[in-house]
């Protein structure tokens, strides 16, 4: 016999194996089963769950029903932050009646702050440095972190020297504390009762926006930077 008719017997032989092959039998293969967990768990979170299974569609499916962009989940500024949370109600106003007070009578600074912040630091800087004081507030969940010295402030108040009682524009100038004064615009201000100006630099990352006020033989600055900032910078009182 030849090999082409034992090959011809063959396949008339295996066919209708593979031709009664069942869905289910194919479903069962171990090809078949491996694609199909792979294709599962793509599409599950971490905890095993299918993100699909709460809304009924995928983020694509849902724009592609409704013609419009998938809308998803936002994550609040700040991350886990308290003002990050409260972000959504920066517009209502607040009560600041109730707040802690700080007050430095050395400096002459008094202002209010939220119970959920905290004076982390106060610190005198050695001459002959411009900046001798510093008060930085955080939130209370900052504090002991690891870089809590590194962290931006949800709002600041540095005080430097001027010995010579030298105007507020005259000092900027001649200071050194800001560089060039030409990165800034200069808005007037009062802080406190007393007038000073506003410094902006829009081509720097926050803080970029700066308080300064002269009083006596100290001028201050102040860097309102979290949500409530703007409360407390309104809070200030200066004295002589």
């Amino acid at each position: 016999m030849s090999n082409r008719l034992l090959v011809f017997i063959a396949v008339l032989f295996l066919l209708p194996t593979f031709a009664c092959r069942t869905p289910m039998e194919e479903a069962s293969s171990p090809a078949a089963e491996a694609a199909a967990w792979e294709r599962d768990s793509v599409g599950k979170t971490a905890g095993g769950e299918d993100p699909t299974e709460t809304t009924g569609a995928s983020p694509t499916q849902e724009g592609l029903e409704s013609g419009s962009p998938p809308v998803h989940p936002a994550t609040p500024a700040g991350g886990d932050s308290i003002d990050g949370a409260r972000r959504a109600g920066a517009g209502t106003p607040v009560d600041v009646a109730e707040w802690q007070v700080y007050r430095d009578d050395r400096y002459g600074i008094e202002f209010r702050y939220p119970p959920e912040y905290v004076v982390a630091s106060e610190a005198d800087q050695p001459p002959p440095r411009p900046l001798i004081h510093q008060v930085r507030v955080l939130e209370r969940f900052q504090i002991g972190s690891a870089i809590e010295n590194r962290l931006p402030p949800r709002f600041a108040v540095d005080v430097y020297a001027n010995p010579s009682g030298q105007p507020l524009d005259a000092w900027l100038e001649t200071s050194g504390v800001i560089g060039n004064l030409e990165r800034f615009s200069v808005d007037p201000i009062s802080v406190g009762g007393r007038e000073g100006a506003k410094l902006t630099n829009s081509l720097q990352l926050a803080p970029n926006v700066f308080y300064y006020v002269t009083v006596g033989p100290y001028v201050y600055r102040f860097t309102p930077l979290g949500l409530f900032g703007d409360q407390i910078l309104a809070s200030v009182t200066l004295s002589p």
